[in-house]
Parts: C-alpha cells; sequence; structure tokens
C-alpha cells in the first residue's frame, strides 16, 4: 500500500548537524484522481547546480521551470516503465538534459529524486534519480508522524565524512538531546514512517540527519504556517528528502531563501496525508 500527497504545502523543513545541513523550500500541489491500475509519480529537483529546467513524465510536461526545492504533484501513469525527462525550459522535445527511467506499479505512489551535480565537488557525483515507492503512513494517537529519504550522495561520500549511512532524528526546544528515527540509511534508503511521541508534538521540534556519533542541532522552520515549528501543523504527517546542498557543486545555482551557500545536504519535503492516491 502506499501514500498519497494531499494538497502538499510549502515547506521549510528543519536542520543543521555535523554535515552543515540547513532549512530549505519544498513546493505546494494536490491530488489527481486515477482508474485503480493506475500509479502515481511526482519529481524532487534536488541538484543545486541544476538550472530550472521542464519535467516531462513521457511526452508530458509536468512542470515548467522547476528549480532546485521544487516538488510537483503526483501525476497519474500507468503501470510499468517510464521516462522522466529534463528539458532546457522550452525545449521539450528529444533526449533533454537527462533521462531516467523507471517502473510504477498498480496503485503506488513514487518519489522521484532528482540529485548529484553537473559539476561535482570533490566527494560529489554526477546527475542521477533516486527512486522512493512511498508507504502509507498510519498516523497515531498522538497526532504526528514523518518519514525521511535519503537522497544526498555528497553526504555519504564528501571528504571527510566517509560513512555511507545517514540517521535521522529530532531534538525538542533547541535541546542537545537527540532522539534518532528508524535505522540509519543508505543512499536510495527511506525509513518507514515514524510516529511521533506526544512528547514530541505541539511542541518546537528540530530535526536532523547526521553520519557520525557527534549531532549539532540548529532550530529550523517546518513550516511558515507552523505555528512556533510545531507538529502537527498544517497536516500531521512529514514526508522529508534528504538532497546535496550547494558545498556538492563547483558551480551551484542561488539557493532558495533560507538555505546556506556553505550547506553540504539539505532537506526538502511536503506534508502528506494518510491513506491511497488510487481511486
Amino acid at each position: 500500500m502506499q501514500r498519497p500527497l494531499h494538497h502538499a504545502r510549502t515547506l521549510v523543513a528543519a536542520c543543521a548537524a555535523a554535515l552543515s545541513l540547513v532549512a530549505c523550500n519544498g513546493s505546494t500541489g494536490s491530488i489527481l484522481g486515477g482508474a485503480t491500475n493506475n500509479g502515481y509519480i511526482r519529481v524532487l529537483m534536488g541538484s543545486p547546480d541544476l538550472q530550472p529546467v521542464d519535467i516531462a513524465i513521457d511526452n508530458n510536461v509536468i512542470k515548467s521551470s522547476a528549480a532546485y526545492g521544487n516538488l510537483t504533484t503526483y501525476h497519474s501513469a500507468s503501470t510499468g516503465s517510464h521516462t522522466i525527462y529534463l528539458y532546457t525550459p522550452g525545449s521539450d522535445t528529444g533526449a533533454g538534459l537527462y533521462s531516467f527511467t523507471m517502473s510504477v506499479n498498480a496503485g503506488s505512489d513514487v518519489t522521484v529524486v532528482v540529485t548529484g551535480e553537473k559539476s561535482p565537488a570533490p566527494g560529489g557525483g554526477p546527475i542521477v534519480a533516486e527512486t522512493f515507492v512511498e508507504q502509507p503512513y498510519n498516523t497515531p494517537a498522538t497526532g504526528g508522524a514523518l518519514d525521511f529519504h535519503n537522497a544526498s550522495p555528497f553526504s555519504a561520500a564528501a571528504l571527510g565524512l566517509n560513512q555511507a549511512n545517514v540517521q535521522f532524528g529530532y531534538s525538542i526546544n533547541a535541546s542537545p538531546a537527540n532522539n534518532p528515527l528508524g535505522t540509519p540509511q543508505p543512499v536510495g534508503g527511506a525509513t518507514n514512517p515514524q510516529g511521533l511521541p506526544g512528547s514530541a508534538t505541539n511542541t518546537p521540534i528540530t530535526l536532523y540527519a547526521v553520519n557520525n556519533a557527534t549531532v549539532t542541532t540548529t532550530p529550523g522552520q517546518i513550516s511558515p504556517s507552523c505555528s512556533n515549528n510545531q507538529i502537527p501543523c498544517t497536516t500531521p504527517n512529514l514526508s522529508l528528502y534528504l538532497v546535496d546542498g550547494p558545498a556538492a557543486s563547483l558551480s551551484p545555482t542561488s539557493p532558495p531563501p533560507g538555505i546556506s551557500p556553505t550547506a553540504k545536504a539539505a532537506f526538502f519535503g511536503a506534508f502528506d496525508a494518510n491513506g491511497l492516491l488510487t481511486q
């Protein structure tokens, strides 16, 4: 069973850690209904040095001029193989700048994260796509849940880091006491949806990602509409994607507001709802 995006909202998700993580923007969208034999695909632009691109699934442009941090809505796709194309804006035919082939199953929600760099810094890597088949939320009675997706090859390979797995978690009120959520994940891995305990809901919260034993958190804003950086927010379920930051590239684009040019990795995300997208 898979989870849909119901009215994804602008997100500024959370954190700073030993990887110099910082907060960054998400995007907006809404669901599309479809037949039960379809799946659904959305695309996140997670490469810090690609100029804005048009995104197409097969021959259909689903987002024009998508910049670093933009997350598309979910789009219905028939079961089987599909190709994601990235085009120079307005030039939406042919092989495009990059293309990635992936498959979708009936009733599945898939997030394709474009990551890596056109001009990688030492330790960085080429433009690639990480594909995540989303799992459904079952929001606990405490009122909040989240999951984490590791799509940051630079965080695993950058000089001085040299560890493949990233541990995700949270702290409360910017406390140095950190609470891991789920197991450490390699690039391309994701935690299952994690329910937050009552102590972490309706309370200022900081989210982090780290791949060594020393974690330093810095308060970040989950969403402009989240009072005092609290979950639940507009909806109780938060999907977060860790991607390469501007420091992973020798020639990064101008980062979105709130993201440091020296960040090695950053979170993008959206608030998602329970249930399935298929109808």
